[in-house]
């Protein structure tokens, strides 16, 4: 399942992704220029697959600094397993 953040951005933006221990995320985040115009990105694709808890997703738009903080709900923490609660396995 991947999530998609619609946007048009020109080739003047700047994006940036952590993890919350500082390393990059942009293995996580890919985005999707328009074929046929490669200056622009109309949309980032989230892979919310992959384990990761949160994402801080930095962005300069048209000047304006745009700041996310991107949840997955798919994250398991490790050391944890699911339980089905009818069965208790």
């Amino acid at each position: 399942m991947k999530s998609f953040i619609p946007l048009i951005i020109d080739k003047k933006t700047t994006c940036i992704t952590m993890l919350p221990d500082g390393t990059c995320a942009m293995e996580f985040v890919h985005m999707n220029r328009i074929w046929n115009n490669p200056n622009y990105v109309n949309l980032f694709d989230v892979n919310k697959d992959a384990p990761w808890q949160y994402i801080n997703f930095v962005a300069t738009l048209f000047g304006q600094y745009v700041e996310l903080l991107l949840i997955n709900d798919r994250y398991v923490p490790s050391g944890l397993e699911l339980v089905d609660v009818e069965t208790g396995e």
